[in-house]
């Protein structure tokens, strides 16, 4: 997991927790990195910070943000484990905010299931970064393609980022996992792998008998959560 600390001087501070390796940059330049929290000073919270959040605001919902008042930023074992504590009752709340909102996202995605498989996983993307905390995320699924005079083919696809959306050709070793597991499954919600403890979560889902795998890399995955996204994946493929 990255976390960014927003200092003065338009300056950041890039903490990896895995390799716990500490690096500086300018904040214009985060827009290109990859992260998951967003911790910010305060006392320049108006200036530097607001005209950042306004150039990543399309992201802002992805990951949880907050003052670093909050954290011991000199103790990393114990600002972690205060992130973690934030991220689950962030996630958790995203949760119960869809489930309050299903019906408006279920429409919103079977909209964009009947345009284009792309779109459809890049909304649904979008969902499953707020309600699963997760450092890595990918999904492969389904796309189609058609050159000129050509018929459509069929095509596997993996969609990849946090705060950038990536969608590419799938990778041979990616290939070869999902192959595994291509079988129809008994039920249109399976989870293949959770593991906590060594951060894997590894779910497969049919929409419209059409396989999409979603893997990630999280410390933590609710029943609740769970609940939702089975009750979304039923009403998907019921209508």
């Amino acid at each position: 997991m990255k976390i960014v600390i927003l200092t003065t001087n338009n300056i950041a501070l890039i903490f990896d927790t895995e390799t716990q390796i500490e690096t500086r940059t300018d904040i214009d330049a985060l827009i290109q990195e990859e992260f998951q929290v967003l911790l910010y000073d305060s006392a320049f919270y108006d200036l530097s910070v607001d005209t950042f959040l306004q150039k990543i605001s399309l992201h802002i919902p992805c990951y949880p943000i907050n003052s670093i008042a909050s954290f011991d930023i000199n103790n990393k074992q114990s600002m972690m484990k205060e992130i973690e504590k934030q991220m689950m009752a962030w996630s958790l709340k995203n949760s119960l905010y869809y489930i309050e909102h299903f019906y408006d996202l279920f429409s919103n995605l079977q909209k964009n299931w009947k345009q284009t498989p792309s779109l459809f996983i890049e909304e649904f993307a979008y969902v499953l970064k707020k309600i699963i905390p997760s450092s890595e995320l990918k999904i492969i699924f389904n796309d189609t393609i058609q050159e000129e005079n050509q018929k459509p083919q069929l095509v596997r696809k993996t969609y990849q980022g946090h705060t950038r959306n990536i969608i590419r050709d799938i990778k041979p070793q990616e290939e070869k996992l999902i192959e595994l597991y291509k079988n129809p499954c008994e039920s249109s919600f399976e989870i293949i792998e959770q593991n906590m403890e060594k951060k894997s979560l590894f779910i497969k889902i049919e929409i419209k008998q059409s396989p999409i795998f979603i893997l990630a890399r999280s410390f933590h995955y609710n029943q609740v959560t769970n609940a939702f996204l089975k009750g979304l994946v039923k009403a998907l493929n019921t209508n």
